[in-house]
């Protein structure tokens, strides 16, 4: 008899996760079964939540299709909602492998999936990270992996450009203050320097500020002829209204964070222009897109962001890895080890670094659409 996908959003407990649960005991090894499961620990509540939200979505497109095309088989999505808080994840990866018993746990954004990694070592299931950012990301352990753009792609890629196509020559940055901003910033910085341009100034903002005029007005002192901002959702848009409203009438430039609508909706009349780099993803050229692109219309009633892709992408390899490895974590460690296939997002393979790598291209925002520019 089918089986029905089952989609479990939990909240979990913020009492007394903190900083427990790293040393286990046999006892907490992960349970074994004969189901198909993968389970997912993320924010699916809170000011970040659209980044799950989406992957999630794609996630569950790609379930009807499994369930379509494979009548009698059945895979289980566990999902877990860490609230918004990063101290929650352990918490959440721990009752996802050891009460559950899943073949792999995907893990959404960077806070939230940076420290599960020992975790991933130590119950011996692979953790899969997406919208992931840190730099080496799957260097701590063979358990860890991430299917997302890298840093290097993002920033360096909009350096070269800005540099190159556009003249660009004395930027500042405006960054948020953990991984995501630093990494990032880290990676222009030496791209758009070793190219002769000049970093004249930079400077961060925490992810709930909702004034940066103190900060805008400092790096515009330095009369810049762009800008490069690496921040998220509400934040991202109020730096770039801020930046317009105090006189700057040069080049924006970012990276995938500007991939949300959230941030568009933010920016109010001043996203026109802006330059960002995000994952290619070619629903003219590539059939598998273009069907996945009529589908999610279908299902949604609206087009696909790249996050809903990445999730669409990420089950439809994840399902059959999960039905082989029937709870092994070893089989699915090594199964997402020899990685190589087609997907929406053209040929995607795992690397040695444990990285997903596909194409990234630049978009420009032309009225209310992300128009890709250079493949």
């Amino acid at each position: 008899m089918k089986k029905n996908i089952l989609l479990i959003v939990g909240l979990v407990s913020v009492m007394g996760v903190g900083l427990v649960a790293v040393n286990y005991s046999k006892k907490d090894t992960p349970r074994k079964t004969d189901d198909t499961k993968i389970g997912v620990a993320a924010a699916f509540t809170g000011p970040v939540s659209f980044w799950a939200e989406s992957v999630l979505q794609g996630m569950q497109l790609a379930a009807d299709e499994y369930r379509t095309v494979n009548p009698g088989k059945s895979v289980e999505i566990i999902f877990e909602d860490n609230g918004g808080e990063a101290k929650n994840q352990i918490a959440a990866m721990r009752k996802l492998c050891t009460t559950d018993g899943v073949s792999c746990v995907v893990s959404v954004l960077t806070p939230y999936s940076k420290p599960l990694r020992p975790l991933a070592e130590q119950l011996e299931t692979p953790l899969l990270g997406t919208v992931v950012a840190s730099l080496d990301f799957g260097a701590v352990n063979s358990w860890c992996f991430r299917d997302y753009p890298t840093p290097d792609q993002l920033s360096a890629r909009m350096a070269d450009y800005g540099y190159e196509k556009l003249n660009l020559r004395k930027a500042v940055s405006l960054v948020v203050n953990d991984e995501y901003g630093t990494d990032s910033l880290k990676i222009f910085k030496q791209s758009f320097e070793k190219q002769g341009g000049e970093l004249l100034r930079s400077d961060t903002v925490m992810q709930t500020d909702t004034d940066m005029r103190a900060q805008v007005t400092k790096l515009l002192q330095s009369d810049p002829d762009c800008v490069f901002l690496v921040i998220r959702e509400n934040a991202l848009g109020t730096a770039v209204r801020q930046f317009r409203e105090l006189g700057f009438a040069g080049q924006i430039l970012g990276i995938n964070a500007f991939d949300s609508p959230a941030v568009w909706e933010a920016c109010g009349p001043h996203s026109e222009g802006i330059l960002f780099t995000s994952v290619l993803i070619d629903y003219e050229n590539n059939a598998e897109a273009a069907a996945f692109l009529a589908a999610f219309r279908a299902k949604y009633n609206k087009d696909p962001m790249h996050t809903h892709a990445y999730g669409y992408s990420i089950a439809k390899y994840l399902f059959p890895f999960a039905e082989q490895a029937q709870g092994d974590g070893q089989v699915m460690k090594r199964l997402l080890t020899s990685l190589d296939t087609e997907s929406v997002r053209g040929r995607i393979k795992m690397a040695e670094s444990r990285d997903v790598l596909s194409g990234v291209a630049i978009y420009k925002r032309i009225g209310n659409s992300n128009i890709i520019i250079e493949e």
